[in-house]
């Protein structure tokens, strides 16, 4: 699918299930997207295969607009707007879905890890001590009286 193609479908699909001006705004955010894209160096098969299907992204649109009717008028526009733009970005990595972890997750993850590992390191060492020590105090004692018979 070309770039016309993709915006053609992206506003037929969106007329008359949003406002007509969010319509013109994701069109517009949509053209200057690609166009930008293009200007870096990207051919346009690539920019259009890194955005997916246009009536999928048309779809998070209308779903991200159901979902803020609820929200304050004032804010609404602008919150939609975050939305649809955000979910396009992250069709940008072939239709890829991103897995979003917190910070504090991953820390809280990292900390876990750690501690099993030095657990099993001390479990393993409680075990394994009563018959190294002695053996490790022989070898020791055997190297020491070879090295004072010599």
């Amino acid at each position: 699918m070309g770039k016309q193609e993709f915006i053609e479908s992206l506003k037929t699909t969106l007329n008359g299930r949003i406002a007509p001006s969010l319509v013109m705004d994701h069109v517009n955010y949509y053209e200057n997207y690609i166009n930008t894209e293009i200007q870096k160096g990207k051919s346009e098969i690539e920019v259009m295969s890194g955005l997916g299907d246009s009536r999928m992204i048309a779809r998070t649109i209308i779903d991200a607009n159901k979902r803020l009717n609820d929200t304050d008028d004032t804010q609404q526009e602008q919150n939609y707007q975050d939305a649809g733009h955000g979910a396009a970005r992250h069709r940008q990595f072939s239709g890829a879905k991103l897995l979003r972890i917190p910070g504090w997750v991953w820390l809280l993850l990292i900390l876990i890890i750690v501690i099993v590992v030095v657990r099993a390191a001390f479990s393993v060492m409680y075990y394994l001590l009563p018959i190294l020590l002695p053996v490790l105090l022989v070898v020791f004692l055997v190297k020491l009286f070879k090295d004072w018979l010599r």
